[in-house]
């Protein structure tokens, strides 16, 4: 059978490219496949290899937040979908392009000020 992974910023998944996605957004993942499925499984996994992320479920569609899943801004990384067919086979695919996602802010220079206090 044929999967198929989309990932972007709000379904349903356009044409658009993300560059760089949002640290404290939701990325949404759909997975798309031409048979009948008891289950989905859905992994982020870091350029060296270790599992930063991964949703099990009986729904095609997952999301995350990177802020929420442990991702850096230095790091690159890939989604992997597996689905297990009704038949017990599985089938697999990974994304084509990195996913990459923006820096947390950082605030310079903010200063306190004590306005007004009660007893």
């Amino acid at each position: 059978p044929s999967v198929s992974l989309d990932v972007c910023e709000s379904y349903p998944c356009g044409d658009d490219v993300v560059e760089v996605y949002a640290w404290s957004a939701p990325v949404v993942v759909v997975i798309s496949v031409d048979t009948d499925v008891e289950q989905f499984e859905v992994t982020l996994v870091s350029a060296n290899g270790d599992t930063v992320w991964q949703q099990a479920s009986s729904s095609r569609f997952a999301s995350f937040v990177p802020s929420s899943v442990g991702a850096t801004s230095a790091e690159e990384y890939h989604l992997h979908a597996s689905v297990e067919l009704q038949d017990g086979r599985t089938a697999e695919t990974i994304n084509g392009t990195s996913l990459r996602f923006a820096a947390p802010p950082t605030v310079y220079g903010a200063t306190a000020t004590l306005v007004n206090t009660t007893a």
